[in-house]
Parts: structure tokens; sequence; C-alpha cells
């Protein structure tokens, strides 16, 4: 099994197991955050 895949490959195949989770949650967690933060800015 290879260790070191791009994110995008991760993403788009989320069977992929840990790693694709951890991707996944990690992209909704940094999209949140932003909308927290562009919503305290107004």
């Amino acid at each position: 099994m290879q260790r070191e895949q791009p994110l995008t490959t991760s993403l788009e195949n989320p069977k992929t197991g840990e790693g694709g989770a951890i991707a996944v949650v990690a992209s909704i967690t940094l999209a949140g955050a932003g909308l927290m933060l562009s919503k305290k800015r107004k």
C-alpha cells in the first residue's frame, strides 16, 4: 500500500480507508472554519 498519496486521490476515492476519511474530515473542518471566520468578520 502506498502511504504517500495526493489528497485529491484520497478525496476522489473515499474507500481508500483512513487516509481518505481523514482528508474528507479535514476539508470539511477547514471549510467550516472558513465560514465561521467570514461570518465573524461581517
